[in-house]
């Protein structure tokens, strides 16, 4: 593979790289759907089914006959709903709202992050008023629309509920919130006496979220999201980009409603920063989700939520049976996610490249915490540059090889012209001359495919590690958003491009360094592949100037680095070219003239 096949290559890739971003927003931009052509959705939303109660020969187990067996749910059973009391569990990180309406988690107050850049913001808040957390659907008299009382609050971690329906059937909650974000919940169903009472399959609630202020990012098109976790194993199926489908996306707003079929060990509702993460200790029947979308324009949804469907129950007359929940509700946030079991932390979807995304999340972490000033800009450059060193070797074969391929470009040339009848002649040609100079053909991509997993690795980590949000470095407000600098000078209002209002230096300046390295590195023969590389600065302006700076600093950095990589090998090859030329003969001595 020769710097040709290489060059053309790399633009192939970043050309893919760059429509997948913004070939959609593009279109959204440009050519806006005219909202009186738009079709409405051939099929209305799907549907969730509710449980049916099992049949006679299903209750064999509860020893009464079919006829002593009472509904729990029925609709005369729907008893009126109460004044709303709260109760607040708290720690050091997170404060939870419980509300006796469903004995439910009205929201959370993360109060370890800002809800703002500002330095007087307050805490971010997680409300769940659109569809409340843990509270049951489909067990009339018990779920979000019924009253529960109140019976143990300790004011801090601790709190108990209890509920009755019109049928005499108890649910006793309880609530006990860890040291961080986990809330681990025991529900406790009581029949009446005399009575065997059936529970029909019903539903668990996740409460609704919606993008948050900074969390919107034109490299993070799905952040919002619907993750399921099916088996023990680990499998978990990431529903970002299939929330709503892509037949009814262009549709004006909607509702849409769906369900995954399968049993699910837990189920997980995000956005880009924060998470709910729901797991039945004894697993679910299947996960269901509701997604919202609020404009024509937008494919993506405004509001996602979720709840998992629990299996009928029958209980003997005066029996009782409990079920335990893990609820956590917080950051996305791998070193703390981590800490518990079940495979939580696979919410933050790294990919392809997990283990070396957790590596390269945990290296910047380990410099942020023990390098002064304890920045996560400075950490950033400080892994670019040591990932540049640990490539050192590789990239400088790499780089002796394109400088050896550069310098037989005339004798390959007079090969092709002297075999282009014969291809098959040519290439044999061309092999026997790569052997005679001990050039390795593919020695110069050998460093970019070997540093392609490190760079989608770090792109992952970078775009949406909540340890950037609101970090700043010099002028850089957010590592997670790009610059903006002067957003409010009307000069950089007049973009049609919401994320290209404000001035981005540092696509500017990386550009500026890839123009640079162009001049000092060994150019080719090619004069197609040498057109194609000077447009490369161009287009990774535009592809960069919209990126989150952090991203754009990492690339930045490296662009430095490989500069400074080209400088040192150009200089140390002059020198040894310098101290392999043969000395001069030292110049004859001038015969003295004798005196007259």
């Amino acid at each position: 593979m020769n710097r040709k096949d290489i060059g053309i290559l790399s633009f192939l890739i970043l050309l893919l790289m760059a429509w997948t971003m913004f070939g959609p927003v593009l279109e959204r931009k440009l050519f806006p759907p005219d909202p009186w052509e738009e079709s409405r959705p051939e099929a209305p939303p799907a549907t969730v089914k509710t449980g049916a109660p099992p049949a006679a020969g299903e209750t064999i187990a509860t020893g009464r006959p079919e006829s002593a067996i009472v509904p729990a749910v029925e609709p005369t059973s729907l008893q009126p709903l109460g004044p709303e009391k709260t109760v607040t569990l708290t720690n050091a990180v997170v404060s939870v709202t419980l509300s006796t309406h469903g004995a439910s988690v009205n929201g959370a107050v993360v109060t370890t992050y800002k809800d703002e850049m500002a330095a007087d913001s307050g805490p971010v808040t997680l409300s769940f008023t659109n569809g409340r957390a843990l509270a049951y659907a489909d067990l009339v008299g018990l779920d979000e629309f019924s009253s529960f009382a109140v019976l143990e609050s300790d004011g801090a971690q601790v709190a108990a509920m209890r509920g009755v329906d019109a049928n005499g059937l108890r649910l006793d909650r309880r609530f006990e919130l860890d040291d961080q974000y986990m809330i681990h919940v025991t529900d406790t169903f009581t029949g009446p006496p005399g009575v065997t009472v059936l529970i029909p399959e019903h539903l668990i609630k996740l409460g609704s979220m919606s993008e948050q202020g900074s969390g919107k990012s034109l490299y993070v098109p799905y952040s919002l999201g619907v993750d399921v976790l099916l088996d023990s194993g680990g499998t978990v199926k990431y529903l970002g980009k299939k929330i709503i489908p892509k037949k009814i996306g262009k549709s004006e707003k909607l509702t849409v409603e769906s369900r995954l079929g399968e049993s699910v060990e837990w189920v997980a509702v995000k956005n880009r920063f924060f998470v709910q993460i729901l797991h039945p200790g004894a697993g679910g029947e299947e996960a269901l989700w509701r997604a919202s979308k609020e404009t024509i324009k937008s494919k993506m949804p405004s509001e996602v939520a979720a709840s998992i469907r629990m299996p009928a129950l029958a209980l003997a007359p005066g029996t009782s049976v409990s079920r335990e929940y893990s609820y956590y509700v917080g950051p996305k946030k791998y070193s703390v996610i981590n800490e518990y079991r079940h495979h939580m932390s696979k919410v933050m979807d790294f990919g392809l490249f997990t283990p070396l995304c957790k590596f390269l999340l945990s290296a910047m972490n380990a410099i942020h915490n023990h390098v002064w000033p304890h920045n996560y800009g400075v950490a950033i450059i400080l892994i670019t540059i040591l990932i540049r060193i640990l490539f050192w070797p590789i990239t400088h074969k790499g780089t002796e090889s394109m400088r050896k391929m550069q310098e037989i470009q005339p004798l390959m040339q007079e090969m092709r012209e002297k075999y282009k009848d014969n291809p098959q002649k040519q290439q044999q040609e061309l092999f026997a001359l790569y052997k005679e100079h001990k050039i390795n053909p593919v020695g110069g991509c050998l460093p970019m495919v070997i540093q392609i997993p490190v760079f989608f690795a770090l792109f992952v980590v970078l775009r949406s590690a909540i340890e950037l949000r609101f970090a700043g470095f010099i002028w850089i407000d957010d590592l997670t958003q790009p610059e903006g600098l002067l957003k409010n000078i009307f000069l950089f209002q007049i973009f049609p491009f919401n994320h290209l209002a404000g001035l981005n230096l540092l696509p500017i300046v990386m550009s500026a360094m890839m123009i640079y390295q162009q001049r000092i590195m060994p150019t080719s023969a090619d004069p197609r592949q040498a057109r194609i590389m000077q447009l490369m600065p161009i287009f990774m302006l535009f592809l960069f100037y919209p990126a989150p700076s952090g991203l754009a600093l990492y690339w930045t950095t490296n662009q430095c680095s490989m500069i400074v990589q080209q400088l040192v090998y150009k200089r140390r090859k002059e020198r040894q070219e310098a101290e392999a030329k043969p000395a001069a003969p030292p110049a004859p001595a001038r015969k003295k003239r004798s005196p007259r």
